[in-house]
């Protein structure tokens, strides 16, 4: 959706968010406080699921746009909506709007998506008692991989060679057992710079003091924290298994399992290097 602006030799403005959220899993629905999707309102919160990543942004975008407007007029720039419904998943919709951008000819003066919702204590670096606050100017790369295995089935008192599923596990042991070394990104390691008068606590506290010659251990020690990990790894995700046997004494036919990749700047350059191959 485009606003135009008054004044056409500015370069617009486009204001971004993705309305879809993921699904709940299958059996847990009664886990949760309120229902997922119910959109409860208290004095407090909006429990559902996806409010805050990110259709808080997205109704934010919006009354922001249609309180210029009302009091305001029309906009100096252009401003452009640009809202996806499939960002948890493919994608596809993001990469339809970059098209239809650059066949429109589109140049903007600046971008707003999601990224800059959260501040909390920046303990995880080794600065307790400090403020932090997210700010995204990199994306990870998405790479979903998909194994099979072929069965033929058959009663489980003869599971000769092996059932095609316990094939299949002892792969996805394998892949999960080489996981990528973490490595410190020169984002992460200006993060780290940024933070170093403020860092207190050990070993952050004595590596900060040079993080390019310390940059290996920063990115060890920050993998083996919660909150850092997916920072400074390519993460490797075992997230769907299909095709197991309904019956305990039947072997089951072909299986397949997803591994959901993020990649790290870096590696998603060698994911494109490899498919150029």
């Amino acid at each position: 959706m485009t606003i135009p602006g008054s004044d056409p030799t500015l370069e617009a403005v486009q204001l971004m968010a993705h309305q879809d959220v993921v699904p709940v899993v299958p059996g847990t629905e009664d886990l949760w406080e309120h229902d997922a999707f119910c959109g409860f309102l208290d004095d407090e919160y909006i429990w559902g699921r996806g409010a805050l990543d990110i259709k808080d942004m997205l109704m934010g975008e919006l009354e922001a746009v249609d309180y210029l407007i009302a009091h305001h007029g029309t906009p100096r720039r252009s401003v452009h909506l640009a809202f996806g419904e499939d960002e948890e998943v493919t994608s596809q919709g993001a990469t339809r709007l970059a098209e239809e951008m650059l066949h429109r000819g589109i140049r903007l003066a600046w971008l707003l998506d999601e990224g800059t919702t959260t501040m909390y204590d920046g303990a995880a670096y080794g600065a307790p008692g400090t403020t932090v606050s997210d700010i995204c100017i990199s994306q990870k790369g998405y790479l979903d991989v998909r194994l099979s295995a072929h069965g033929e089935g058959g009663h489980s008192s003869n599971p000769f060679g092996g059932t095609s599923l316990e094939r299949l596990c002892r792969a996805l042991a394998r892949v999960a057992a080489k996981k990528p070394a973490p490595r410190l990104t020169p984002i992460i390691g200006d993060t780290f710079r940024t933070l170093a008068p403020h860092v207190t606590e050990e070993p952050f506290r004595a590596l900060v003091a040079d993080v390019d010659a310390h940059a290996d251990e920063l990115a060890a020690v920050a993998a083996e924290t919660r909150e850092l990990f997916p920072f400074v790894a390519t993460t490797v995700a075992i997230t769907q298994l299909e095709g197991g046997s309904t019956s305990p004494n039947v072997m089951p036919g072909d299986v397949s399992a997803t591994i959901n990749l993020r990649l790290l700047p870096r590696d998603v350059h060698r994911r494109h290097a490899l498919a150029r191959r």
